[in-house]
């Protein structure tokens, strides 16, 4: 097998030190025999230690100097006695460093890291990483099937055609795995299904248009580079201009032959033009990248997704990773929904729904994928739903195993229940509502089961009341009730309507904020934790650390949406 010639990383392909065995099995040589493979990677990890350290601002200048002194101190190894993964190794070095100085620096400086790391790894690892035996197949079709039952949670470095440079690319939108691809929905949808004929063509209207090149030119304006290619069908004439275009873009047209074009028209004067389209020629439209597995058909003569892109990746490349995703991995994807379930309610599996979803049969179910509203959106809508209902019921269980803290039975029964002698103190009476919810928070108090109760009323109707009213059983069974309000404003209005109330009963009332002198907040914090005080209202100052209750029986959480979900538990663990 004749290597190919090197890369623009200098470093030959490592299919080169691959020799077939007679068993039909490809045996890599894995030591590394090159003696200066090792100081190599030490001096790799000196150099990129000397520029994190000096928080070196990483400008083209710089990213050249980093790149030239790795490839300096690649020289001397002989890579005729590297293995496959030695060079591999190598080549993803010097391809994480090429372009540094197009990274914002705070990117940049996650990638020197993570470059850092991967070499200190394999220095560690010494020159015998261990053994590398991978069977070749001796024809196409004995290559081994695609396992679609794959875990997608593996990292996006495990998909085919994503190297490091990608992987850091795909990281600063959130994708770190497959199934974070698979998840990474389009964010709109272009019909291409349908050919224009360029004499229909209206200015801003993105189109598919099919013609034949007339004529190609190239040249440089204003000190930037642009190529122009000239197609007609049977209509009219098109100009089509890229600005700054790919080396490979120049030898992309052949005069004469038929391209697909797809892009946002623009008329200028009698002139119709289209920047930077997307394109398809016809050797690719007669299926040469099907034969090569590089996903034709993806980008023309369909319903084409279109993705929220991250730096340096473009639509037909994300796409194409899409499309291998779905293909290795879709049904990795967990279905969190009981197959039963799915299938009474008529739900495409989660794998089902994410194809249909990044690349739908056809146009007519353009209108609900732009608005949302397609089954696939609604299945995985379900689904999201489904599980957080199940996880709620989990929690809910949890804290029924834990029991009841409160403990309302014993009240006292010498003399007027402590209730009473509160209404009676009252200048008004009780509404009906308020007996009647009343009632009902005592039913859940006789319980042993944890309550928890939304109480909703309009302003005035008299929820302040009802919570105090509901915690007198608790306090005069001589336990503790905490209420938390969301400013120290509502948290002083609270503790002087309680303390109106109770205090002249014999029952202390305690305030904690965040706002009172050390003095005060420390003579509060040992009234609650020796129980002296009954009643404690506070802010965010009652589920600090510092805060112990001798007995907290129930919490009242007043205005509860200005609270996290997590706030609340630390209040309730105290209990």
């Amino acid at each position: 097998m004749e290597p190919r010639p090197p890369d623009e990383s200098g470093i030959p392909d490592p299919s080169a030190a691959e020799t077939p065995s007679d068993s039909g099995s490809v045996q890599s040589v894995v030591r590394e025999a090159s003696p200066d493979f090792l100081p190599a990677l030490q001096g790799v990890l000196d150099l990129l230690d000397g520029v994190l350290a000096q928080e070196l601002v990483v400008d083209r200048v710089a990213s050249r100097a980093v790149l030239a002194q790795v490839r300096a101190l690649f020289q001397d190894v002989d890579f005729d006695q590297l293995s496959p993964r030695g060079r591999t190794f190598l080549r993803r070095i010097v391809r994480s460093l090429s372009d540094l100085h197009l990274l914002p620096e705070e990117e940049a400086e996650g990638r020197l890291q993570r470059t850092r790391k991967a070499v200190a790894q394999r220095y560690r690892q010494g020159p015998d990483p261990g053994p590398d035996l991978t069977t070749a197949p001796k024809r196409r079709m004995d290559a081994p099937v695609r396992d679609r039952s794959s875990d997608a949670a593996t990292a996006i470095g495990g998909l085919r055609g994503v190297g490091p440079v990608t992987a850091d690319s795909l990281a600063t939108i959130g994708i770190h795995t497959v199934a974070d691809l698979l998840h990474h929905l389009p964010r709109t949808y272009q019909d291409r299904s349908t050919a224009t004929p360029i004499a229909d063509l209206e200015d801003g209207e993105y189109a598919v248009v099919v013609g034949t090149v007339d004529k190609v030119r190239s040249g440089r304006g204003r000190r930037v580079r642009f190529l122009e290619v000239t197609l007609s069908d049977e209509t009219g004439t098109l100009l089509a201009t890229w600005f700054r275009p790919p080396p490979y873009l120049f030898k992309a047209f052949d005069t004469h032959a038929e391209v697909v074009l797809m892009g946002r028209a623009e008329k200028k004067g009698e002139t119709l033009r289209m920047n930077h389209a997307e394109f398809e020629t016809a050797h690719r439209a007669e299926g040469r990248d099907e034969a090569k597995g590089s996903g034709d058909g993806l980008h023309s003569g369909i319903v084409v997704p279109i993705y929220s892109l991250p730096s340096g990746l473009g639509q037909r490349s994300l796409r194409k990773l899409v499309h291998q995703a779905l293909g290795d991995f879709a049904e990795g994807v967990a279905d969190r929904v009981p197959g039963g379930l799915r299938a009474q309610l008529g739900l495409p599996s989660r794998s089902e729904a994410l194809a249909a979803l990044h690349f739908p049969e056809g146009p007519e179910d353009l209108p609900l994928l732009r608005a949302g509203k397609h089954p696939a959106h609604e299945a995985l809508l379900w689904e999201d739903l489904f599980i957080l209902q199940v996880a709620l019921l989990r929690r809910r269980w949890a804290l029924r195993q834990r029991g009841c803290a409160a403990q309302a039975l014993s009240r006292a029964t010498d003399g007027p229940a402590l209730r009473d002698r509160l209404v009676a103190a009252l200048p008004f009476e009780l509404t009906g509502a308020q007996v009647r919810v009343l009632s009902e928070i005592d039913g859940d108090l006789d319980g042993h089961k944890p309550m928890q109760r939304l109480l909703q009323g309009d302003v005035g109707s008299g929820k302040t009341i009802v919570a105090l009213l509901a915690a007198a059983p608790l306090l005069e069974a001589g336990q503790q009730v905490a209420v938390l309000a969301p400013t120290e404003v509502l948290a002083f209005q609270w503790w002087e309507r309680a303390r109106d109330l109770l205090e002249p009963l014999g029952f202390a009332v305690a305030l904690l904020t965040g706002g009172q002198g050390a003095a005060a907040r420390r003579h509060n914090r040992e009234q609650v934790a020796t129980g002296a005080a009954k009643l404690v209202v506070g802010t965010h100052a009652l589920f600090q650390d510092g805060v112990s209750f001798h007995q907290l029986a129930m919490a009242v959480v007043d205005e509860q949406q200005r609270f996290g979900v997590f706030q609340r538990a630390m209040l309730l663990d105290k209990g």
